[in-house]
């Protein structure tokens, strides 16, 4: 995946989580996929994600994310860090 690719893909999962979105979440999350809130601890596995994710959407209105920054680890395409 290029970096083209993956600012993309950032963007849109950031979009879908501000429109409270589970079906796309489980559309394009992996079952390895792994999730943290903040300071929350690690979630790990889609199900878990939705689920999460599904408790979290019910305690608030609305949200909204602005992507500054997309780090990406050198010589590889895993992000590191959105800020």
């Amino acid at each position: 995946m290029n970096q083209q690719n993956i600012t993309t893909l950032v963007h849109s999962l950031y979009q879908a989580v501000d429109n409270k979105d589970l079906d796309f979440l489980e559309n394009n999350l992996t079952s390895q996929a792994r999730f943290r809130l903040g300071n929350f601890p690690e979630v790990v596995g889609i199900k878990n994600i939705l689920e999460g994710n599904k408790q979290f959407f019910t305690s608030i209105e609305s949200m909204s994310h602005t992507i500054e920054d997309i780090i990406l680890a050198p010589n590889d395409s895993s992000i590191i860090k959105v800020c």
